[in-house]
C-alpha cells in the first residue's frame, strides 16, 4: 500500500477530500497512491505538512529546498565562489553549477558545504551522476532477512513504491536520509549497498600541497602560502610519528 494511501485512510479523508487537501486533483492524487505515477516534490512538501510527517518518508528522492539556498547560505557569509571553492575542493564555475542546481555534488562536498554553512548533512541530495544503488545487493538483504518489500519499507519508514523502484534499479540515486534508513535497517555500512560512496586511504602530502584551505572545528584555516604548507606538512608527519608510537606501545 502507497504511504499516502495509507495516511490518507488513517485520516478517515476518501480520495477527493485528500487531494483538495493536497491542493491536486483526485485523479492524480489516485494515480501517485496506485503507483502509477511518481511524487512530486510540491506533493510531497505538501503531504509532509498535512500528515505531519518527514517528506522524505513520503518520496526517498525529495529533493529540499535547501539545495536552491546555497547560494543565499553562501552570500550570508559574505563569501564568494573562489572562497567556498577553496575550501571544499571545488572550482568556481563546478560551484556555481551546484548552487544553480544543475549539477549534483559529492558526499564529501556535502559534507564540507554542512560544515561550513552550519546546516545538516541531510539536506543535501547524493551526486547526480552517481551510479547509485546497487540493486542486487539491496534485494539480496531484504531476501536474508526473509521479509517481502512491503514490510521492509514500512520498517524503513519509505513508501513500498519508492524501495521497489530502488530494487528493480528504476531509481538509482535516492536522498541521502533515505540512504542512511535503509543502511541502518539492514546493519550494513552505506557503502556496501551505494559503492560510489567508498573512497580510497587519502593522501594529507598531496591534499595539503592541493588545497589552499581547509577547515578545522569550521574555521577556515589558510595554506596558500609555501611556508604555511610546509609547516602543515611538518606538523602532520610529526603527529603520524606520535600516533605510530602510540600504536607501538
Amino acid at each position: 500500500m502507497s504511504i499516502l494511501r495509507e495516511l490518507r485512510e488513517q485520516k478517515n479523508l476518501t480520495t477527493k477530500e485528500a487531494a483538495r487537501a493536497l491542493g491536486v486533483t483526485g485523479s492524480y492524487l489516485s494515480k501517485v497512491e496506485r503507483g502509477e505515477t511518481p511524487v512530486s516534490n510540491d506533493l510531497a512538501s505538501a503531504a509532509a505538512r498535512f500528515y505531519g510527517v518527514d517528506p522524505v518518508t513520503i518520496a526517498p528522492d525529495y529533493q529540499p529546498e535547501e539545495i536552491s539556498q546555497l547560494r543565499r547560505l553562501r552570500e550570508d557569509r559574505n563569501m564568494t565562489l573562489t572562497e567556498v571553492g577553496d575550501v571544499v575542493g571545488l572550482s568556481p564555475g563546478h560551484l556555481s553549477q551546484i548552487e544553480r542546481g544543475g549539477r549534483g555534488m559529492s558526499s564529501r562536498v556535502a559534507r564540507e558545504l554542512s560544515k561550513l554553512y552550519g546546516v545538516q548533512l541531510e539536506n543535501f541530495r547524493l551526486p547526480k551522476d552517481s551510479k547509485g544503488i546497487d540493486a542486487d545487493k539491496l534485494r539480496e538483504l531484504r531476501e536474508a532477512k526473509g521479509i517481502s518489500i512491503y514490510r521492509a519499507a514500512k520498517s524503513i519508514g519509505i513508501d513500498f513504491v519508492a524501495l521497489q523502484r530502488l530494487e528493480t534499479g528504476e531509481h538509482k540515486t535516492p536522498h541521502y536520509v533515505t540512504l542512511v534508513k535503509i543502511a541502518e535497517f539492514y546493519g550494513v555500512a552505506q557503502e556496501e549497498i551505494m559503492p560510489d560512496l567508498r573512497r580510497e586511504t587519502p593522501d594529507l602530502n598531496d591534499f595539503v600541497m592541493k588545497n589552499a584551505k581547509f577547515l578545522v572545528d569550521g574555521e577556515v584555516i589558510d595554506i596558500s602560502s609555501s611556508e604555511a604548507r610546509e609547516r602543515m606538512l611538518s606538523m602532520i608527519r610529526a603527529g603520524a610519528a606520535w600516533v605510530k608510537e602510540l600504536d607501538r606501545k
